[in-house]
């Protein structure tokens, strides 16, 4: 009896020893990590306007995510749904950047966004950022619409990744009730507010522990690199079985160039375009083209006939110009990684880079 009572007494001694431990230590992780973010935190910037079917980060908020090189990324937007400085404090008559994630400077710190480098130049004027995560053609062009009479752009510059040219036939479908909607719900785009924001995540409780927050962020950043095999077919696949399925088809390629060919001719009536195509990690190193070929069992990518096309496309209309950041970028990688290791982006390094070059192009075509 006195055996048992005595492990009992030592199982509670152990068990109050190890949450005093636990809150000591979320304690600790408070006071040296005030903003270590939710693990849905990323998630929370962005809402959406559901008349409209539009997407925009949250006004005047300010978040922090995790990336695997970078550590915490603060996120700021300003109070027209942007990862941009606030308009009020820059001239009339800028650059409009549209675009995705790579645009919005994905895993990125705001000073090494390709946006945030043309602007310190201000070799186009000021920029005005309106790239947002997940912007396709039709998404583009529906900023272009909403946001081209107030900000009245000397020019507009598209960012575009390969992705922004899948599923053609759906965007199709979305462009014309779009365009109709704009006009009907927002006729001042600086009036556009959310009406769904998403819901927070399922981890609810445990998402407020400082602690749990951490180990994930451990787990996901240190733990996986020593038990999930990046190199493997499987890993490969998974990121990029929508790139190969698109460039394995010339008919899907041949649509999208068509459709894009008709937004630019839109938007060249009234403002010089220039188009900024922005390969895949595997269009400018070799080892990471050669990972593909063999996950996929295909023996090429055609990865180059993207920017072929646009070029082709782009030749047929004034007014637009065209940047293939291709040859920029295999060159330079040859001496650094400038993309994500485990993703698809540009890291700090290339999107610095592309900035710097950007403003390179421009003040080229200024002298033209």
């Amino acid at each position: 009896m006195k055996k048992r009572r005595k492990f009992l007494l030592k199982a509670v001694a152990l068990l109050i020893s190890g949450v005093v431990a636990l809150l000591l230590c979320e304690v600790i992780l408070r006071v040296l990590e005030p903003n270590l973010p939710r693990l849905d935190n990323a998630t929370q910037l962005f809402c959406k306007n559901t008349a409209m079917d539009y997407r925009m980060m949250r006004k005047n908020v300010v978040g922090y995510v995790w990336t695997e090189e970078s550590s915490k990324i603060k996120i700021e937007s300003n109070s027209h749904g942007f990862r941009d400085e606030q308009w009020t404090s820059k001239a009339d008559s800028g650059s409009m950047f549209l675009g995705d994630s790579f645009g919005w400077g994905w895993g990125c710190h705001s000073d090494s966004m390709i946006t945030s480098v043309v602007q310190s130049e201000q070799v186009v004027g000021d920029v005005y950022n309106l790239c947002i995560p997940g912007d396709d053609l039709v998404r583009i062009h529906q900023r272009y619409q909403l946001f081209e009479s107030t900000l009245a752009p000397k020019q507009v510059v598209i960012l575009n990744y390969i992705n922004d040219f899948f599923n053609v036939a759906e965007q199709q479908k979305r462009w014309g009730k779009l365009k109709v909607s704009n006009q009907e719900v927002a006729p001042n785009a600086m009036d556009i507010n959310c009406d769904k924001f998403y819901k927070k995540g399922s981890k609810g409780f445990l998402n407020q522990l400082y602690l749990y927050r951490f180990a994930v962020r451990f787990w996901g950043q240190q733990g996986k690199a020593y038990f999930k095999n990046t190199e493997s077919k499987a890993f490969v696949k998974a990121g990029f079985s929508e790139d190969v399925d698109f460039l394995q088809d010339s008919d899907e390629l041949t649509t999208a160039m068509a459709f894009y060919q008709e937004i630019l001719e839109e938007m060249a009536l009234q403002h010089p375009v220039t188009v900024v195509y922005i390969p895949p990690y595997y269009a400018v190193d070799s080892a990471k083209e050669a990972q593909l070929l063999e996950a996929f069992e295909v023996p090429q990518i055609p990865h180059e006939e993207v920017p072929q096309a646009l070029d082709n496309v782009i030749r047929e209309i004034d007014n637009v110009t065209f940047i293939d950041l291709t040859e920029f970028l295999e060159t330079a990688s040859q001496e650094q990684r400038l993309y994500f290791n485990n993703d698809a982006h540009l890291n700090n390094r290339g999107q610095y880079l592309v900035g710097e070059y950007l403003v390179e192009q421009f003040e080229q075509m200024i002298q033209e």
